[in-house]
């Protein structure tokens, strides 16, 4: 049940992202950056999508981000960002948690033994979106 699990990461780390950027949004300071974070949102609801249609294809139930893990990154961005509430420490921490995301998800990628291939293209098309994401966000450094 390999496939479970990947589509579950993915859905998992999506709807992390998605509930941190908008946090991340609350706290932009320019217009440029706010369209991007948006963009990436957008995105990470499109990734939530579709791994619960694929979930469901297989019989299985999504399973959304622990509520625990979201509060503590919302904190930490919080307080992060009293530090240094500019939009470059903001893509900082996107970059980072985009750079977890793609850690994870390779991971279980190379690990990955079998056969479903619609599974496995999905994966590393979100690895490839969250690399695309990682280079829009260095242009806030």
């Amino acid at each position: 049940m390999q496939e479970i699990e990947i589509l579950n990461h993915i859905h998992q780390n999506a709807d992390m992202a998605r509930d941190s950027l908008n946090h991340i949004l609350d706290l932009s300071h320019s217009a440029d950056f706010t369209q991007a974070v948006q963009s990436q949102i957008k995105e990470y609801q499109g990734a939530c999508d579709l791994s619960e249609q694929m979930l469901e294809a297989r019989g299985e139930k999504s399973e959304n981000a622990r509520m625990m893990p979201k509060m503590m990154a919302d904190i930490t961005s919080w307080m992060r960002a009293l530090k240094d509430p500019t939009d470059s420490q903001l893509a900082e921490m996107v970059i980072e948690g985009s750079t977890m995301g793609i850690t994870k998800l390779t991971r279980q990628i190379h690990d990955y033994t079998g056969d479903d291939k619609e599974v496995l293209s999905f994966a590393k098309d979100q690895v490839k979106r969250e690399q695309d994401n990682i280079e829009k966000m260095k242009t806030f450094l």
